[in-house]
């Protein structure tokens, strides 16, 4: 069912070092912003494999630790106020307030500057970081979307369960999904499966909270899995509790699922489903290994 339902958040951008800048106007505690995309990461190093995240143009947060000289590199350590925290690059930090130098483009005599791009992406696009290495300069490119994208995501947690409340809140994270994508709910915790009813009870509590936008779900719970031990609860959210989608025999086939083998990146808009899938794990250990996995 689930096919297409594979979600590309992180994209790493590449950079050339240059020298190590020899006075800074930043320290430790100072409100930071970026003026540019920015690879964060685990240790002050560019190895690509440190890549925690990119915090995108303009985020701001708080410096907690550097600097470090190393690669080529001034590094901060920085408590961004969203997304991941850890080791920046000084050369794409400026104080929080202060405007960033303007970007000075190379021109070449005889050839027209190149036309501007769009401000933000259409429907059909997605914005993908991109650096240039021969004028050191990063900028974004809007091609055509080829999966789900982070504000299309909702993310379904039972405020009940504390592990569902930990999953739900580093899968936002891990992927960049928006806070305001939560769909809270409000259910006993611990049974494998739960009755029709109960079933119903939790999905009215999940229908309101719904957005247009929203085109799939992920469900941050171990259990319940099944509704009356016949139907997982990932397809009852999808399609809706019934006898067509959890028939009484196991040798009896479902009915066909429309999403199945379908070219669409937007099943919502396009087929009126949201598929969904669960995103939990029997610890928050696994549910790590789980949620890193690019094709979650």
């Amino acid at each position: 069912m689930l096919k297409k339902f594979a979600i590309v958040f992180c994209l790493v951008a590449l950079s050339v070092p240059v020298a190590a800048s020899a006075q800074s106007t930043l320290s430790v505690g100072q409100r930071v912003k970026t003026t540019a995309n920015v690879n964060v990461r685990s240790k002050p190093t560019n190895a690509k494999k440190n890549v925690l995240c990119i915090q995108t143009t303009g985020s701001v947060g708080t410096i907690v630790g550097g600097p470090t000289v190393a690669t080529g590199y001034t590094w901060w350590n920085v408590n961004f106020d969203s997304k991941c925290d850890g080791w920046a690059v000084q050369n794409h930090l400026v104080p929080d307030g202060v405007t960033p130098p303007p970007v000075v483009r190379p021109s070449v005599p005889g050839l027209a500057p190149p036309p501007r791009l769009p401000p933000a992406p259409t429907a059909d696009l997605e914005a993908v970081p991109t650096f240039n290495q021969d004028t050191a300069q990063q900028f974004t490119l809007f091609v055509q979307r080829t999966g789900i994208q982070p504000s299309e995501v909702g993310v379904i947690v039972n405020e009940s369960d504390p592990q569902s409340v930990e999953v739900a809140n580093y899968f936002k994270q891990k992927h960049g999904i928006p806070d305001s994508n939560t769909i809270h709910v409000n259910f006993g915790a611990g049974a494998t499966w739960i009755d029709n009813a109960t079933f119903a009870a939790i999905k009215s509590q999940i229908t309101p909270q719904l957005k247009p936008t929203m085109q799939v779900l992920a469900i941050t719970w171990t259990a319940p899995w099944s509704v009356d031990a016949k139907q997982s609860i990932t397809s009852a959210i999808t399609f809706g509790f019934g006898q067509q989608w959890g028939p009484d025999s196991y040798c009896n086939a479902t009915a066909l699922n429309p999403y199945y083998n379908h070219a669409s990146g937007k099943p919502f808009t396009d087929l009126g489903i949201r598929p969904s899938m669960m995103v939990g794990g029997r610890n928050s250990d696994s549910f790590c290994v789980l949620a890193s996995l690019s094709g979650v």
